[in-house]
């Protein structure tokens, strides 16, 4: 698990790559008023979420302007509010899920974000 918070307002922050095995950004039974684990992250400019994600916290994502696009894998059964908050237009969320899962809160992304669904990833070579 990542830690709600963790990376919050980390300006030196430019690429992630998760690993493998994390299954949740911040703490599905344990839900807080905290920050999102890479809220306001405005120089992240690459993340990789592993394969065996399943749930993204409240606020993950907010306000990180430097991301043009993340995936979020078909494993991922629950998006709190706010994970996508503040994405403009110019930004792009694909979705490995053909829709929305009923998981996700309604709030979870800004209305401007563009969304593609049923996104298949090119295998890594």
């Amino acid at each position: 698990m990542l830690r709600e918070g963790t990376f919050y307002d980390c300006d030196n922050l430019e690429n992630v790559t998760l690993s493998e095995g994390i299954t949740s950004i911040g703490n599905p039974n344990n839900y807080t008023n905290r920050s999102g684990a890479f809220e306001n992250c405005t120089n992240l400019n690459s993340i990789k979420l592993p394969s065996t994600l399943e749930y993204i916290g409240k606020d993950a994502f907010r306000g990180c302007t430097g991301l043009t696009s993340i995936t979020i894998p078909d494993s991922v059964t629950s998006i709190e509010r706010f994970a996508f908050s503040s994405w403009t237009a110019d930004q792009t969320i694909y979705c490995e899920a053909e829709t929305q899962p009923s998981g996700w809160n309604s709030s979870w992304k800004s209305d401007e974000v563009k969304v593609e669904w049923g996104y298949k990833p090119t295998p890594e070579t």
